[in-house]
């Protein structure tokens, strides 16, 4: 019987995800990954679109309104991409949700993924006070600092 349970152990964890599948990321400080990202950004979900779709992996192109600007030069509106799917931990956005946008940049577009620090607006207080936007904070009063670049 211990032979048979052993066998039926061995043959469900092989089915199990291995780590090597499972989303793991370097963990950068936030000033190593304010340096690396092409563009940093507050703006506004307005179309997801899935341009394609390839082994249950969706390259989806996110099209946002810039609100605010803490690095680089995105534009008013931007489109960048992101990937969604098995073993992929891209976020999940949503239309009319604001959100603060942490981007590289490859072959000319924009994109993010779940290794940068891209989250919505609402969970990103910390983040804005350490990069020294405290003002960004929703909420916050208008005239605890600059307005950025």
């Amino acid at each position: 019987m211990k032979p048979l349970l052993a066998s039926a152990v061995l043959v469900l964890s092989a089915l199990v995800p291995s780590d090597a599948h499972a989303c793991s990321c370097a963990d950068p400080t936030l000033v190593e990954e304010r340096d690396r990202s092409a563009a940093i950004f507050i703006g506004q979900v307005w179309r997801l679109e899935v341009v394609s779709e390839i082994e249950g992996v969706s390259n989806i192109v996110v099209s946002i309104d810039v609100e605010h600007v803490l690095k680089g030069k995105p534009g008013l509106q931007v489109e960048l991409s992101t990937d969604n799917g098995c073993c992929y931990c891209s976020p999940s956005f949503k239309i009319a949700e604001r959100y603060l946008f942490f981007t590289t940049e490859r072959d000319g577009r924009l994109e993010t993924n779940a290794c940068t620090r891209t989250r919505p607006l609402r969970e990103a207080a910390p983040l804005l006070e350490e990069l020294g936007f405290p003002h960004l904070v929703p909420g916050a009063p208008r005239d605890q600092g600059p307005d950025p670049p």
